[in-house]
């Protein structure tokens, strides 16, 4: 990504219109914390907006990394854009950053002026805070999470402030909002969306697909999975995707920064990993199996086990991820009898889930070998 942003710098967006490659660097700008920096959305007046260019000239930006997971990453980042003609010159507006505990929410987004008239909006995936990972499970529901409501009503409020050619993207838990925000927002701006990019994003429900206002917008959806896809993968849709080859193996391709970018554009495979997409299918089979009481429990439950670690985000608690985990252990054991009983059961079910799909594997495999 970064030596994308070195090689194409030179070239504006009336020159060389939005690729995916840009929509991969605009998806994580989007991690920067601009709460110091940017003017929050305002839903009765048109939001200020700051250059890129008064970004990196006149203010003070060591706070964009400051508790990131990213942070060595996008500072790379950032001194590229910093001498980058093609990013310098667009506008950033309608920042909004709402953690809020009591809501269980954690909701972030910012819109990007590019200087051929596009309006590039983009949903933040999860971030540090353990409100974040808390909400990502609640998606499990049927119920819309608040993150989900807020990505409609800010693409609503944006929408109707700025006109121009709409894009809607995100990562991670951003893309299952950009996907849920372009889903529900008024049917006007749902005519002006070009399209909606889902970078790793979890699916919808499946009762979701079911509705009309998800099958007008489906086809405008641009779906990309890196090889080994696992969040990507989370309520698989039928949504058709693309495979993008990876720097790095396992859960570690979800980061967008190993994402392969060759000539300007991504280097695709032909197919996801077969023996993560039986993984991928025996997990969904598990969270579809269990009750919306179950998976309300099961969230408040683990939630519980991460506040005892008295950590204050995921960064604190992988910085020493072997005390946490005694922490964690402790915690477990120090449950309530009924509670910890339960939990278990909840993690038997998948594990169970995954023998019987081996067992069936197997026999598949020795069919075909009889055969031969």
């Amino acid at each position: 990504m970064v030596e994308y942003v070195k090689e194409y710098g030179a070239k504006c967006f009336k020159e060389q219109p939005l690729t995916v490659a840009d929509s991969l660097v605009l998806c994580q700008i989007a991690y920067f914390k601009f709460e110091r920096l940017l003017f929050s959305l305002e839903k009765d007046g048109l939001c200020p907006t700051v250059s890129l260019r008064d970004v990196v000239s006149t203010m003070d930006t060591e706070p964009l990394f400051s508790e990131d997971w990213f942070g060595r990453e996008n500072q790379r980042l950032f001194q590229a854009l910093s001498v980058s003609e093609r990013y310098l010159g667009m506008y950033l507006t309608c920042f909004v950053n709402q953690v809020k505990e009591e809501l269980q929410m954690q909701f972030s987004a910012v819109t990007y002026l590019l200087d051929d008239g596009t309006v590039f909006v983009a949903y933040r995936g999860t971030d540090e805070t353990f409100i974040g990972w808390k909400e990502d499970f609640g998606l499990a529901l049927s119920a819309p999470v608040w993150a989900q409501q807020m990505a409609v009503e800010y693409l609503n409020t944006v929408a109707k402030q700025i006109k121009g050619r709409l894009f809607v993207a995100g990562h991670s838990k951003g893309g299952n909002l950009a996907v849920y925000g372009a889903m529900r927002c008024n049917p006007e701006i749902q005519r002006g969306i070009k399209a909606i990019i889902n970078l790793d994003g979890p699916g919808l429900r499946k009762e979701y697909e079911r509705e009309n206002c998800y099958r007008r917008m489906e086809h405008k959806v641009l779906r990309i999975l890196p090889y080994s896809s696992v969040v990507g993968m989370l309520f698989e849709s039928r949504i058709p995707y693309r495979v993008v080859d990876c720097y790095k193996r396992g859960l570690l391709q979800h980061d967008l920064f190993n994402w392969k970018i060759r000539q300007g554009r991504l280097v695709y495979r032909r197919r996801l990993s077969p023996k993560n997409l039986r993984r991928d299918s025996c997990l969904n089979q598990w969270i579809q199996s269990l009750s919306q009481e179950e998976i309300r429990f099961f969230t408040e439950s683990l939630y519980e086990i991460l506040l005892s670690t008295k950590t204050n985000n995921t960064i604190d608690f992988s910085s020493n991820l072997k005390k946490s985990m005694i922490k964690i252990v402790s915690a477990f054991r120090h449950m309530d009898g009924i509670k910890r009983k339960r939990i278990l059961g909840i993690f038997k079910q998948y594990y169970g889930m995954k023998r019987k799909q081996s067992r069936v594997r197997k026999r598949s495999l020795l069919g075909k070998r009889d055969e031969k």
